[in-house]
């Protein structure tokens, strides 16, 4: 590779390992390692979604329930893919399982689409899904926002609605069939975490260096 003199090489990635978060389940301890990343992290975001086969890791479905379940991942990789946006991975045992993708705002922040999946055969990773919450939730609330919205799909592999109210969002409408609108307001979230905060222990991470997800997880 030739680097031009006196220019400094600038990595086309910029992931950041920022958090440890781990949860007991019915005894069974489970530990997620959480990164931030950043548009330029493009090759490991497509990498991600081009390898990550929802057949091949939970039976049961149908054919267009797992499309679905892929075309939500898209939907969290291409959109990462654009500098406005903030983006989490968890990751347990160097495989990743879960993705947040969403865009904050000074009033409002919009979630774009939240996906996680299994790291062994027919097994859901424990909290991957409230891990990922939980870092938007501390984002949203450093930056003393209004709301969150989002939209929850009615079409999905399992049913999405009942999981975001029990969090503390609420249905203000529907925007086609297969989607409703959800939002949830500050109060409703510095509740909600104090709620995860009793689940997830979690060890932010300070100065870490830059990663390249490709060489840093298995995918």
């Amino acid at each position: 590779m030739y680097i031009t003199p006196n220019k400094p090489y600038t990595p086309n990635f910029q992931a950041l390992r920022v958090a440890q978060a781990s949860n007991t389940i019915n005894g069974t301890l489970t530990k997620l390692d959480v990164y931030s990343l950043s548009h330029k992290d493009k090759h490991f975001l497509r990498q991600l979604c081009e390898r990550t086969d929802m057949k091949k890791l939970m039976p049961g479905l149908g054919n267009d329930e797992y499309k679905r379940w892929h075309e939500m991942l898209e939907i969290a990789t291409d959109k990462a893919e654009n500098p406005d946006r903030r983006t989490f991975v968890v990751a347990k045992n160097g495989s990743p399982c879960g993705i947040i993708t969403f865009k904050p705002g000074k009033k409002i922040f919009d979630l774009d689409c939240i996906c996680t999946w299994p790291v062994e055969f027919g097994k859901k990773v424990n909290l991957a899904g409230q891990t990922l919450f939980k870092m938007m939730f501390e984002e949203f609330s450093k930056a003393k926002a209004n709301k969150i919205k989002l939209d929850a799909i009615t079409d999905g592999p399992y049913p999405t609605e009942p999981k975001y109210a029990k969090l503390g969002f609420r249905a203000i409408g529907t925007r086609d069939n297969n989607k409703i609108e959800m939002e949830i307001s500050s109060n409703s979230v510095k509740s909600a975490l104090n709620r995860l905060d009793e689940k997830i222990e979690q060890v932010d991470i300070k100065d870490s260096d830059t990663v390249n997800l490709c060489d840093e997880l298995n995918i």
